[in-house]
């Protein structure tokens, strides 16, 4: 007999933790345009430093290469 109710109260755990993670999908399903909007506009910025700033960037990769050879 407590085999049975020990069953039953292992199904209806099963059950609230099934209706937990509908909610968390939900929630996770509703912020995702924002995070997928964040995430381009970081994107975008991201570009444009690198387009802005590309010649440092080079030139800061030339002096990394100079001193790789140098030190091997």
């Amino acid at each position: 007999m407590q085999a049975i109710k020990n069953f039953i109260s292992d199904v209806k755990k099963l059950g609230q933790e099934g209706k937990q993670l509908q909610a968390n999908l939900a929630k996770l399903q509703k912020a995702l345009p924002a995070v997928t909007e964040y995430q381009q506009e970081v994107t975008t910025l991201i570009d444009k430093w690198k387009f802005k700033d590309q010649h440092r960037l080079d030139r800061i990769q030339e002096i990394v290469e100079k001193l790789n050879k140098r030190f091997k």
